[in-house]
């Protein structure tokens, strides 16, 4: 969808009345570029001021806009808000702090969200419709990447062998196929089966589930500490 395809609305979104009047001042970014791979962060600092007579609260919105998008996108996509109280004539720093994931949109054939490489600008205002300061930004991305998150499944790290096997080994499941030379054929034909069917289970369980059927072996901390090292 283009700008000239947009809806004029009655009230835009984030459209908030007030008694006073506020000044978006300067946006300013910590980098011109964004490894989305990183697994980084990228922060933006915004100043606001109170220009009119009364104390007053102001909703600054941030929105991710994709210059040339490989996809149909948003024409403003929100990715994070502060409510800001300001007495008259008080200006304030409001900092915004957006990761790969702010950057994503979701890819049917991948059946996950990616990112996507290319020229963003990053808009700032008090509604979709009211950005004044906005920031260009250049993020890269080796490939379309899968973003894991706590709601992947388990088969999603195969990629990263050592995550999974201590996935694996916090269950008690043994990746390795079961040795069955000293079996009889049918035990053998069990064995195998068996293997099978319990690797299937793993690898279809969202890893959420993990701290609880891993009876605390992997816990909450540990689980996203191991998100966080497969972004």
């Amino acid at each position: 969808m283009c700008s000239s395809d947009l809806i004029d609305p009655l009230f835009p979104f984030g459209f908030g009345l007030s008694y006073t009047r506020f000044a978006y001042g300067r946006i300013q970014a910590d980098a011109a570029t964004f490894d989305a791979d990183s697994g980084g962060n990228i922060t933006f600092d915004v100043t606001l001021k109170n220009v009119g007579d009364v104390a007053g609260a102001e909703v600054v919105q941030l929105y991710v806009h994709a210059t040339s998008p490989v996809e149909p996108t948003p024409e403003n996509a929100l990715r994070a808000f502060d409510k800001v109280m300001l007495q008259p004539g008080e200006e304030k720093s409001v900092r915004f702090t957006l990761s790969a994931r702010d950057f994503a949109r979701y890819d049917e054939g991948a059946q996950a969200w990616v990112v996507s490489a290319g020229r963003y600008e990053v808009r700032v205002g008090g509604s979709s419709r009211d950005l004044p300061l906005r920031v260009a930004l250049d993020v890269q991305a080796r490939a379309l990447r899968k973003l894991l998150t706590r709601n992947s499944l388990v088969q999603e790290f195969k990629d990263r062998p050592e995550l999974y096997a201590e996935m694996a080994a916090a269950l008690g499941f043994d990746l390795t196929p079961p040795d069955v030379s000293q079996l009889t054929p049918e035990q053998a034909v069990a064995a195998r089966k068996m293997h099978v069917a319990t690797l299937a289970f793993l690898n279809e369980m969202p890893i959420y589930k993990l701290p609880a059927f891993s009876q605390g072996k992997l816990g909450d901390a540990r689980l996203d500490a191991i998100v966080r090292a497969a972004a």
